[in-house]
């Protein structure tokens, strides 16, 4: 059979008669019966790749052969293959292959080109002309969801924290420690954090190539030119390869432009309609049942998305991504709330910032005779004021991510993830945010009537509450 390997990956071959022959990356080679390929490692690049001519005797799933190792979807049960398996080619006569070696290098880039993002202009002057001059280092968190940088803080001026949006590969993603994150093949359907740019189609495969500790710029295009250099890029790869009338339009340009993301999505969408009955739900795999409920709610089952992603937290309570799909259904649903950090009545009402935003996992309106609710807390900011408060009803808290202070009669306590709290209604506490985090606690409250006394203000504290 022929194989060929490509990406910058240390091999050799070592032939039925015993001879080592050095393997070079973008050649083909036949092997004949009891030949061997020893792959040690890659230098240059992150991946490689081991490509036979007649393909592996897989079954598809879904239409693909791909493996997802972290959604246990595709053959060998979705998983990485273990040490010496048996793995079988499929049996097809091969012809002597046109081309023997392949005219391509793996240069490595160190500027990358990329279009302005949606939220560009939530980010402060100084963090853009930072943005387009100041160099960024590849981190060692880098896999095929994503590529963490790090380097200069890219500041926000308008928030850090938005409501999620389509993503496509190459997005730039800014968190709220102003580092950004680089979308790659395996990304989510969706995001939440401001997008400061999108990579070009031209500069994805080389970007994704890029080791740890490697430096890049980013310099901006023009949609235009965007077009231009991908339709250049095949061009030159097609001379490469021998295949000059290789028609541009057959390949899917994956150009960044906003309108098309929906476009991609629906498509998306209608592929799996004809699938979805056939799915069999892995009750057990929370980021099948997390895409399981996106498809769901975007074919307007409601019902069944809302379930499949209540699933899916079961299954994975930390994972802020999932619980951040859900909150997104409750917002275009109508069960989302953004909670101000004073009300109406307040003397400084004109002041008032968002203090949570609130998910209503059961009752919207909760009739006052039912003994409870389930509610979602996305915490924003400290509590308003210096003082401390009770609450209407007596609560059970769950803390999901991030944590946080309370002060309580006895002192201040830091609540971890996991935290679970008791409180009565008569409880005085006060909750404090570390900087550059928004915790998310599950939050039921009990029966209404246990309260005695008024609710208090923000302003009493320990030491004059009476």
């Amino acid at each position: 059979c022929f194989i060929c390997i490509t990406g910058s990956v240390d091999f050799q071959l070592i032939r039925n008669n015993g001879l080592i022959e050095k393997g070079y990356g973008y050649k083909i080679y036949n092997l004949e019966e009891e030949d061997e390929v020893d792959i040690r490692s890659t230098k240059s690049s992150v991946y490689g790749y081991l490509n036979v001519k007649s393909g592996f005797n897989f079954e598809k799933v879904w239409g693909s052969y791909s493996i997802n190792t972290k959604a246990n979807i595709g053959p060998n049960e979705g998983k990485k293959f273990s040490a010496n398996p048996k793995i079988y080619l499929n049996s097809t006569l091969d012809k002597d292959p046109k081309i023997i070696q392949l005219r391509y290098l793996n240069n490595k880039m160190n500027k990358v080109r990329i279009i302005k993002g949606t939220n560009f202009d939530y980010f402060s002057d100084k963090a853009k002309k930072i943005f387009f001059s100041d160099p960024f280092i590849i981190s060692n968190e880098i896999d095929r969801m994503g590529i963490r940088l790090t380097g200069p803080n890219l500041e926000n001026v308008v928030s850090s924290n938005i409501k999620s949006e389509g993503l496509v590969k190459g997005t730039i993603q800014v968190t709220s420690d102003g580092n950004p994150i680089i979308m790659l093949a395996d990304h989510g359907s969706i995001g939440g954090y401001p997008k400061i740019g999108t990579v070009i189609s031209a500069d994805l495969d080389g970007l994704a190539q890029l080791t740890p500790k490697s430096e890049v710029y980013f310099e901006e295009v023009s949609l235009e030119e965007a077009e231009e250099l991908y339709k250049k890029q095949i061009k030159e790869l097609n001379k490469n390869i021998g295949e000059n009338d290789l028609e541009l339009s057959k390949i899917k340009p994956e150009i960044p432009k906003l309108t098309s993301k929906i476009l991609i999505l629906e498509k998306a969408i209608k592929t799996l309609t004809s699938q979805i009955e056939e799915l069999e739900i892995e009750k057990n795999n929370g980021f099948f049942l997390d895409t399981l409920g996106w498809i769901q709610f975007k074919l307007n089952d409601v019902d069944k998305a809302v379930r499949s992603l209540q699933l899916a937290i079961e299954l994975e309570p930390n994972n802020s991504e999932i619980i951040d799909h859900l909150g997104d259904i409750y917002y275009k649903i109508g069960r989302k709330k953004v909670v101000l950090d004073r009300g109406p009545s307040h003397p400084r009402y004109h002041e008032a910032k968002p203090w949570m935003n609130r998910y209503y996992v059961l009752f919207r309106y909760r009739p006052k005779w039912f003994p409870f609710n389930i509610l979602i807390h996305e915490m924003l900011a400290d509590d308003h004021g210096e003082g401390v408060h009770n609450h209407l009803c007596p609560y059970i808290t769950i803390i999901l991510r991030g944590g946080y202070w309370e002060t309580t009669k006895k002192g201040k306590f830091w609540r971890k993830p996991g935290y679970i709290g008791f409180r009565s209604a008569n409880a005085h506490h006060r909750v404090d945010l570390k900087e550059g985090t928004n915790p998310m606690t599950i939050f039921i409250p009990g029966p209404f009537g246990l309260r005695k006394g008024s609710r208090s203000e923000y302003g009493i504290d320990f030491k004059t509450k009476k």
